[in-house]
């Protein structure tokens, strides 16, 4: 939704003033508290951004793991749902078509009346920053509304009780800060996300089919980022020069994933080696996951796949410019991010408010640097 132009004004224009009526309202309202124990439904709101989904599956565990009486419903987009689809902790996968929320003005009060039917406990809102979620956790009904205090968003005021979204904290954080107050024991931090048996005998036989057998190394780059972050983009030449000396000094394979906008790249495949270089793109979401599975490493800017990837137990090689890695880098051991050297380096925080519209940053990280990280994996 970052990059929907259209959504991020009806968002702001419709978002704000009833926000601050949901604010009103609830200044009259007594304050609310509720018993871990008496929890027997939860709704997790989460509309967008596929790599803060990710970064979510660690929180549901953990209200799993401390709550397990509790039925937890996920509310999700297509934008986001299929992280979700065989996650053990959600019980129940709502999804807001978007579409028919934005052509059927009937859709709305069908949904709202479906969530106020299920009579929830607690609904914990994860967006940053859209007001559409703030707005559909309080019309949910929910005993207890939960969610962020982000700077500018209003989106606080629709809530119970409010955590203050921290601009200096990694993003799987501040996530946990939302049900801190529950005093949960048992907390979990790191995403994880399992590779079921068809999923890895479909992609031996999808690999081999694009001449990657079964024992060989390949290492994948994906190259691409969404079309509203082209400050994240690293230069397509430093993808070749990067490919050119790994073929040179390895005995592996390169797969190159994203959407058909990634095959710019292929173009160059015989100025390598076009028996080395593979590509994959547009594929089924459980093929891609098992293929990155069996990658030896993945190399990518900061996108969902990096969180992915790291889920996955796959090394990422995570390269960020305008993008703190603090608050947005890789989870676990096997990762190493390469950071630019500019300055002004790292300037976005939500996600959509770049400092400029240019990759210079990118453009200034090293194709030698991130050789060498590579290299440690190999």
């Amino acid at each position: 939704m970052r990059g929907n132009k259209f959504l991020k004004i009806l968002d702001f224009t419709l978002g704000v003033p009833i926000l601050f009526l949901f604010g009103l309202i609830r200044h009259f309202l007594p304050e609310k508290e509720i018993v871990p124990g008496a929890i027997k439904k939860i709704l997790v709101i989460k509309l967008s951004a596929m790599g803060d989904t990710v970064l979510l599956l660690p929180v549901l565990r953990t209200l799993k793991e401390n709550i397990p009486t509790a039925k937890i419903y996920f509310l999700a987009t297509g934008i986001n749902r299929k992280v979700l689809e065989n996650c053990p902790d959600v019980d129940q996968l709502l999804e807001l078509k978007l579409k028919d929320f934005l052509t059927n003005p009937f859709y709305l009060f069908s949904f709202i009346g479906g969530l106020r039917r299920e009579r929830f406990d607690i609904a914990f809102d994860f967006d940053q920053w859209l007001r559409l979620s703030a707005i559909l956790s309080f019309l949910s009904g929910a005993k207890l509304m939960v969610g962020f205090r982000t700077p500018g968003q209003l989106k606080h005021l629709a809530f119970d009780r409010v955590i203050f979204h921290r601009r200096n904290r990694h993003e799987v954080d501040c996530f946990l800060d939302l049900v801190a107050f529950l005093n949960l024991k048992k907390i979990e931090r790191i995403p994880r996300i399992e590779i079921l048996e068809d999923w890895r005998k479909k992609s031996v036989q999808f690999l081999k089919s694009i001449g990657i057998e079964e024992n060989e190394d390949f290492v994948i780059f994906h190259p691409e980022v969404p079309r509203h972050a082209f400050p994240r983009q690293w230069p397509e030449e430093n993808f070749i020069q990067l490919a050119k000396e790994l073929i040179r000094k390895h005995p592996l394979k390169i797969l190159i994933t994203g959407t058909e906008r990634s095959k710019e790249i292929f173009q160059h495949r015989k100025m390598i080696d076009e028996e080395r270089i593979k590509s994959a793109v547009s594929l089924e979401w459980d093929l891609l996951l098992a293929i990155i599975k069996r990658a030896k490493l993945l190399v990518c800017g900061n996108t969902g796949i990096m969180h992915l990837a790291a889920a996955i137990g796959t090394p990422v090689v995570a390269l960020h410019g305008p993008t703190d890695p603090v608050k947005w880098g890789p989870l676990g051991d096997k990762n190493i991010v390469v950071k630019s050297k500019l300055p002004c380096s790292p300037c976005l925080y939500l996600g959509f408010e770049y400092g400029c519209q240019t990759n210079r940053c990118m453009q200034e990280i090293k194709t030698e640097d991130v050789l060498a990280a590579v290299e440690t994996f190999l």
